[in-house]
């Protein structure tokens, strides 16, 4: 805001206004594209109109020359005092205003003493602003997990730690405060994980050129804590669905043997179920005989497919034999889902409530788990096994190194919860402690997760 009252819209890479003569209001500029202009109060350097050097001189006049007493505008040094005044003024004038000689000096600042003009001013002055928006110094951490990630087009995620030296082979207490260093933690695609060291050497130096000069780069590893899950899962009592029999000709027989569902397939299964399946069905598994089970993505349901050639009795007339065996096929099924529900929410690249890889650091909470199976259509409640806590600790190592012994007892976290009626306090598992450079490797094993069949 001016002292008139104008406020002056500084105009980005656009021609600059006609300079207006002195004490004339300063206009207002129309806001034509709001990406290409932004209000910006313009500082007054000096406000002092010509009336008021003129009054300034004039006051001075007893203390400097007292013997000077006409001070009438015939006065010769009147005149004087005027000229002065109105010189000082259009100086003022000039010093609130940017010329295109100041532009090309601030312009030779940022490109170089050598820099020439080759094109319009406003033209140097945009390339100018993005060269300048461009990332290239590394600074803060946003940078270097930026300009890692840029270095090599095998680097999934970068993490940034500051103020540590991470790296184990240098650092006997990884956890220490060191000033001036920098530890960046760089996890590779998936598939490139043996290509690691080549991988850490190529972004260490891209990423030494462009650190401030005290600082000390570590680009590193994380170390991953392998945690396993070892819980009961049990299924609602209509997870396992109807069997549904009926003829199926050899072709449409080949194409279940070959993993695909044909139109046919599709038409058949429709005429006998009146249920139409999408176009996202995956054929999981063959029980015996002439038996599949299919399962449609969009609906989220499984379906038993029999041919009535091999079946032996009227449908729902099934031996124990054979209902086991299906019981036993469906408990595979959900556990593999189970685990893999498990292991893309713990990944560290897709993991996490995000979807963008499980965060550096972040503490493991069983809550989150048992949040996360009860999603699943056809679980009905989760349980501990046997009374066992819920979250074990394997180890801890890299991606592709072994996983050394970890003391289990430093990374549990308990809530001591008292039973009701009872004086002795039970430790409950609240979450996996993770420091600021580890992710999660899921180590889940079969036997570890129980599936069990909820009573109606």
């Amino acid at each position: 805001m001016l002292t008139d009252g104008h406020t002056f819209v500084l105009p980005i890479l656009r021609d600059s206004p006609t300079p207006q003569p002195p004490n004339s209001p300063t206009p207002q500029l129309p806001i034509q594209n709001l990406k290409s202009q932004m209000p910006l109060s313009l500082p007054n350097l000096d406000d002092r109109t010509y009336e008021d050097l003129v009054a300034e001189a004039l006051s001075m006049i007893p203390t400097y020359a007292p013997e000077w007493t006409n001070h009438n505008p015939s006065d010769p040094g009147i005149t004087l005092i005027e000229l002065f005044a109105y010189l000082t003024e259009m100086l003022l004038y000039r010093q609130n205003r940017i010329t295109d000689d100041n532009l090309r000096t601030f312009l030779r600042l940022l490109n170089g003493p050598n820099w020439v003009q080759q094109t319009e001013l406003q033209e140097e002055i945009r390339q100018a602003v993005l060269q300048v928006r461009d990332r290239y110094r590394a600074v803060t951490c946003e940078d270097f997990e930026e300009l890692a990630i840029e270095a090599d087009a095998r680097v999934a995620r970068a993490h940034c730690v500051p103020r540590r030296n991470l790296d184990p082979e240098t650092s006997p207490n990884p956890q220490e405060h060191k000033p001036g260093h920098i530890s960046v933690l760089v996890v590779p695609h998936d598939g490139y994980e043996q290509s690691s060291r080549e991988i850490l050497a190529t972004v260490l130096k891209d990423l030494e050129p462009r650190t401030l000069i005290t600082t000390r780069l570590h680009v590193i590893e994380p170390q991953y804590v392998a945690v396993g899950i070892r819980l009961a899962i049990y299924l609602k009592p209509d997870a396992v669905e109807d069997t549904f029999i009926f003829t199926l000709d050899p072709s449409l027989e080949n194409d279940l043997e070959n993993g695909s569902l044909s139109s046919g397939l599709r038409e058949a299964f429709f005429n006998k179920t009146k249920i139409a399946l999408s176009e996202n069905v995956l054929i999981l598994v063959k029980i015996s005989g002439k038996e599949w089970i299919i399962y449609d993505e969009d609906n989220d349901r499984r379906y038993i497919i029999r041919s009535e050639q091999d079946a032996k009795q009227e449908p729902g007339e099934v031996n124990n034999t054979e209902q086991n065996q299906k019981l036993n096929v469906y408990q595979d099924i959900i556990r593999s889902e189970i685990i893999h529900l498990i292991d893309t929410f713990l990944h560290p690249i897709k993991g996490g409530t995000e979807g963008r890889g499980w965060p550096f650091g972040r503490d493991i909470y069983v809550s989150e788990i048992y949040e996360l199976l009860d999603k699943h259509p056809s679980v009905d409640h989760v349980e501990p096994t046997d009374g066992n806590d819920e979250l074990i600790v394997y180890g801890t190592g890299t991606q592709n190194g072994a996983n050394h012994a970890d003391d289990e007892s430093s990374r549990l976290v308990f809530d001591d919860v008292k039973k009701q009626g009872s004086l002795a306090a039970q430790k409950t598992l609240v979450s996996v402690r993770l420091e600021e450079n580890e992710l999660v490797q899921a180590t889940l094993k079969d036997n570890d997760i129980t599936i069990r069949f909820s009573r109606s």
